[in-house]
């Protein structure tokens, strides 16, 4: 064996530990995984996909296969640079990213549905009432998954009524399309109202007449905003829904005359109800009691009330909610409308999916236009 032949080999085998004359002897810095100082020639190509080959000849095969356009890997994860030297030496720099790292991301949605939660004024007043309880089935402390009983009536929060509410014959709420109630072009109707203060029919005239100014409009749902869903029902308590802004029997008529004449899809409000709650009987007759001796259903109190509240009574303490829910899909008890400014919104307004039942809680939210 010449000298020459001694000296690569026992270079080749002192880096590997193998045996050779310089076994222990390692290259100070080398350059790529053959041994060689040199730096790498530039990647072969404008193509950022194309394989790279150093001096040593052999081919890289753990070149970054990154897009020519794209963000870049996610932070943290493993570097897939080049066996052959480091991404500043080989001249490669990372395709930049089009997501900026001051990007703020900014929603104009507005989320208008009373969250539901244990004992809401909302649910909880009268006989037909039935408040929100939950119950653990399991926890996840000790069954390593939170599983739970819930109840609540159909009018707990924010809810949807259809003509079923007050006819048996009358649409149900899984029987209503679902693309009528998604993705809506909404009239905002602003009429501010304060405790127990009613709307009229010159209130309601004179906000449609405003609505009127860039142009008349059919087909499109209508939102009235009183101001009263920006308050706080744990503030409140009972009279968030006992004192709420309500809608007259003459300023009823009215607004659903309108309502059929512009072919609304659906009505919207934030009072807690459209009627004066408890109307003329149920009010005097049970909300005028202290709380501690009217417990809401399923209480015997609440049971021996309803059966001495016959259809008379019933229909004439609910007459707006007749009136309305005959001509249109009527949700009440909206919170958080104040923070809207603009006169329309894309509104979308999902009910609870309920089979056979006229009133559900519902979900809505809304876009400005």
């Amino acid at each position: 064996m010449s000298a020459g032949t001694a000296k690569a080999c026992s270079t080749r085998n002192g880096r590997r530990g193998g045996l050779g004359t310089a076994r222990h002897s390692r290259p100070t810095k080398p350059g790529s995984i053959c041994g060689t100082t040199s730096a790498p020639a530039a990647p072969v190509g404008p193509d950022r996909t194309s394989r790279h080959r150093c001096r040593c000849t052999r081919r890289c095969r753990r070149w970054p296969r990154w897009p020519t356009a794209g963000p870049s890997p996610p932070s943290g994860s493993r570097s897939r640079s080049c066996r052959c030297t480091s991404p500043a030496r080989r001249g490669h720099r990372a395709p930049s990213s089009p997501w900026r790292s001051d990007m703020t991301a900014t929603s104009s949605v507005h989320t208008l549905t009373l969250p539901i939660a244990p004992h809401s004024p909302v649910s909880s007043v009268f006989p037909w009432d039935s408040p929100h309880l939950r119950e653990d089935i399991a926890t996840v402390e000790r069954n390593r998954a939170h599983l739970f009983h819930i109840r609540m009536g159909s009018g707990t929060g924010t809810r949807m009524r259809t003509s079923g509410y007050g006819d048996a014959s009358g649409a149900t709420i899984d029987s209503l399309p679902r693309d009528r109630l998604v993705n809506l072009d909404t009239v905002v109707l602003r009429i501010p109202k304060d405790r127990e203060e009613s709307i009229g029919p010159a209130d309601v005239r004179t906000a449609f007449e405003a609505s009127d100014t860039a142009g008349a409009w059919t087909g499109c749902a209508v939102l009235l905003v009183t101001g009263w869903g920006d308050h706080s029902p744990r503030e409140l308590g009972e009279d968030y829904l006992l004192a709420t802004p309500h809608l007259s029997a003459a300023g009823a008529a009215d607004l659903a005359g309108e309502l059929r004449r512009r072919g609304a899809p659906l009505f919207l409000t934030d009072c807690a109800d459209v009627d004066r709650p408890g109307g003329r009987h149920a009010r005097a007759e049970w909300a005028s009691v202290v709380p501690w001796q009217r417990p809401p259903w399923p209480s015997d109190q609440a049971k021996a009330y309803l059966r001495h509240y016959p259809a008379e009574k019933a229909r004439a303490d609910r007459a707006v909610s007749l009136s309305l829910t005959a001509v249109v899909p009527t949700v009440v008890a909206l919170a958080g409308c104040g923070s809207i400014q603009a006169d329309r919104v894309r509104l979308t307004a999902l009910p609870l999916a309920v089979t056979d039942v006229a009133e559900a809680p519902c979900t809505v939210v809304a876009e400005p236009l």
